[in-house]
C-alpha cells in the first residue's frame, strides 16, 4: 500500500517508511524544532536514536555556527 501511495505521489522508486521518517525528522529539525520534540514526535525513548535521523542542512548549520559562535 505504501509503494502505490508513493507512486501516485511521483516519489522515486526507492521510497520507504524509514526514509519518510527520516526525511520528517530531518524537515523539522532544520526548521528549528527542538530535539526532545522530534524525539516524541518519532517515538524514541533516546535522543542519541533521534540524532541518528536527524540531519542539519548546510544552511541550518550555517545558521547555528554564526548564532552561537560569531560575534
Amino acid at each position: 500500500m505504501f509503494k502505490r501511495i508513493a507512486s501516485r505521489c511521483g516519489l522515486e522508486d526507492r521510497v520507504s517508511p524509514h526514509k519518510m521518517k527520516h526525511t520528517l525528522a530531518t524537515i523539522v529539525i532544520n526548521q528549528g524544532a527542538p530535539l526532545v520534540t522530534v524525539q516524541s514526535i518519532l517515538g524514541h525513548e533516546k535522543p542519541e536514536t533521534t540524532q541518528l535521523y536527524a540531519t542539519l542542512s548546510g544552511t541550518s548549520r550555517q545558521q547555528s555556527h554564526e548564532r552561537y559562535f560569531v560575534q
